[in-house]
Protein backbone atom coordinates (compact mmCIF):
# COMPACT_ATOMS: atom_id res chain seq x y z
CA UNK A 1 0.00 0.00 0.00
CA UNK A 2 2.88 2.42 0.89
CA UNK A 3 4.72 1.36 -1.78
CA UNK A 4 1.29 2.62 -4.39
CA UNK A 5 1.06 5.95 -2.44
CA UNK A 6 4.79 6.52 -3.24
CA UNK A 7 4.31 5.83 -7.11
CA UNK A 8 0.80 8.37 -7.12
CA UNK A 9 3.14 10.81 -5.11
CA UNK A 10 5.57 10.76 -7.93
CA UNK A 11 3.10 10.91 -10.82
CA UNK A 12 1.90 13.80 -9.13
CA UNK A 13 5.06 15.97 -8.88
CA UNK A 14 6.00 15.24 -11.86
CA UNK A 15 2.51 16.08 -13.63
CA UNK A 16 2.51 18.99 -11.56
CA UNK A 17 6.42 19.93 -13.02
CA UNK A 18 5.02 19.58 -16.10
CA UNK A 19 2.30 21.98 -16.13
CA UNK A 20 4.34 24.80 -14.32
CA UNK A 21 6.89 24.46 -16.73
CA UNK A 22 4.31 25.10 -19.68
CA UNK A 23 3.62 28.56 -18.22
CA UNK A 24 5.57 31.46 -20.20
CA UNK A 25 6.69 33.58 -17.46
CA UNK A 26 6.46 36.69 -19.53
CA UNK A 27 3.13 36.81 -19.02
CA UNK A 28 2.05 39.90 -16.64
CA UNK A 29 -1.37 39.54 -16.79
CA UNK A 30 -4.40 37.75 -18.19
CA UNK A 31 -8.04 39.07 -18.17
CA UNK A 32 -11.03 36.94 -19.29
CA UNK A 33 -14.16 39.36 -20.57
CA UNK A 34 -17.11 39.31 -22.63
CA UNK A 35 -18.53 36.77 -24.81
CA UNK A 36 -18.35 35.65 -28.60
CA UNK A 37 -20.13 33.14 -30.45
CA UNK A 38 -19.62 31.97 -33.97
CA UNK A 39 -22.12 29.81 -35.67
CA UNK A 40 -22.64 26.91 -32.98
CA UNK A 41 -19.60 27.28 -30.98
CA UNK A 42 -19.09 30.04 -28.45
CA UNK A 43 -16.54 31.19 -25.47
CA UNK A 44 -14.82 34.34 -23.89
CA UNK A 45 -12.28 36.68 -25.23
CA UNK A 46 -8.83 36.97 -23.71
CA UNK A 47 -6.27 39.27 -23.06
CA UNK A 48 -3.21 38.73 -22.48
CA UNK A 49 -0.28 40.89 -22.09
CA UNK A 50 3.67 39.88 -22.30
CA UNK A 51 6.36 41.77 -20.33
CA UNK A 52 9.70 42.32 -22.41
CA UNK A 53 13.14 44.56 -21.15
CA UNK A 54 14.54 44.85 -17.76
CA UNK A 55 14.85 48.40 -17.23
CA UNK A 56 12.37 50.02 -19.38
CA UNK A 57 9.99 47.21 -19.51
CA UNK A 58 6.96 47.39 -21.99
CA UNK A 59 4.50 44.94 -22.63
CA UNK A 60 2.85 43.63 -26.37
CA UNK A 61 -0.87 42.92 -26.22
CA UNK A 62 -2.71 39.75 -27.39
CA UNK A 63 -6.57 38.96 -27.60
CA UNK A 64 -7.41 35.47 -27.81
CA UNK A 65 -11.16 33.92 -28.40
CA UNK A 66 -11.54 31.28 -25.85
CA UNK A 67 -14.17 28.70 -26.04
CA UNK A 68 -15.95 27.41 -23.80
CA UNK A 69 -15.51 23.74 -22.56
CA UNK A 70 -17.69 21.40 -23.74
CA UNK A 71 -19.34 18.94 -21.55
CA UNK A 72 -18.59 19.00 -17.98
CA UNK A 73 -15.15 17.10 -18.47
CA UNK A 74 -14.49 19.06 -21.31
CA UNK A 75 -11.62 22.28 -20.97
CA UNK A 76 -11.76 25.47 -22.81
CA UNK A 77 -9.64 25.95 -26.00
CA UNK A 78 -8.04 28.97 -27.52
CA UNK A 79 -9.68 28.85 -30.53
CA UNK A 80 -7.33 32.24 -32.14
CA UNK A 81 -4.77 34.88 -30.97
CA UNK A 82 -3.65 37.71 -32.24
CA UNK A 83 -1.37 40.32 -31.64
CA UNK A 84 -2.92 43.58 -31.32
CA UNK A 85 0.10 44.71 -33.22
CA UNK A 86 -0.98 48.32 -33.74
CA UNK A 87 0.23 48.74 -29.82
CA UNK A 88 2.99 46.30 -29.82
CA UNK A 89 5.67 48.64 -30.89
CA UNK A 90 7.42 47.97 -27.56
CA UNK A 91 6.58 51.14 -26.43
CA UNK A 92 3.48 50.92 -24.33
CA UNK A 93 2.55 49.23 -20.86
CA UNK A 94 -1.08 48.39 -20.30
CA UNK A 95 -4.11 48.49 -17.71
CA UNK A 96 -6.66 45.87 -17.89
CA UNK A 97 -9.44 46.05 -20.31
CA UNK A 98 -12.59 47.19 -19.48
CA UNK A 99 -15.98 46.23 -21.02
CA UNK A 100 -17.94 49.25 -23.00
CA UNK A 101 -20.77 47.82 -23.52
CA UNK A 102 -23.77 45.71 -22.49
CA UNK A 103 -23.64 41.99 -22.36
CA UNK A 104 -22.21 40.18 -24.61
CA UNK A 105 -19.57 42.96 -24.81
CA UNK A 106 -17.38 42.79 -27.58
CA UNK A 107 -15.97 46.42 -27.35
CA UNK A 108 -13.49 47.24 -24.74
CA UNK A 109 -11.58 50.28 -23.98
CA UNK A 110 -7.94 50.19 -23.01
CA UNK A 111 -5.09 52.69 -21.43
CA UNK A 112 -1.51 52.16 -22.86
CA UNK A 113 0.98 54.08 -21.36
CA UNK A 114 4.07 55.05 -23.12
CA UNK A 115 6.98 53.85 -20.95
CA UNK A 116 9.42 56.66 -22.07
CA UNK A 117 7.02 59.89 -21.81
CA UNK A 118 4.58 58.35 -19.18
CA UNK A 119 1.71 59.70 -21.77
CA UNK A 120 -1.73 57.89 -21.25
CA UNK A 121 -3.21 56.93 -24.00
CA UNK A 122 -7.17 55.16 -24.30
CA UNK A 123 -7.97 53.03 -27.19
CA UNK A 124 -11.07 51.47 -28.16
CA UNK A 125 -10.94 47.66 -29.36
CA UNK A 126 -14.32 46.32 -31.08
CA UNK A 127 -14.12 42.37 -32.07
CA UNK A 128 -15.71 41.14 -35.03
CA UNK A 129 -15.20 37.96 -36.61
CA UNK A 130 -13.37 35.41 -34.92
CA UNK A 131 -9.79 36.67 -34.79
CA UNK A 132 -11.03 40.47 -36.05
CA UNK A 133 -10.81 43.23 -34.24
CA UNK A 134 -11.19 46.97 -34.92
CA UNK A 135 -8.99 49.51 -32.63
CA UNK A 136 -9.11 53.14 -32.65
CA UNK A 137 -7.73 55.91 -30.32
CA UNK A 138 -9.97 57.75 -28.31
CA UNK A 139 -10.18 60.76 -26.06
CA UNK A 140 -8.77 59.77 -22.76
Amino acid sequence: MRSCLLIFAFFLAVSSALAADDLDPRVAFVVSIGEWNNGGQRGTFRFVTKTHGFEHASTSLWMQWVAYPEGSDGESAAVRSVAINELNDGFFSFESPACLAGWPCKKFSLIATHIYSHESHAFEIKADGLGEYQIREVSP
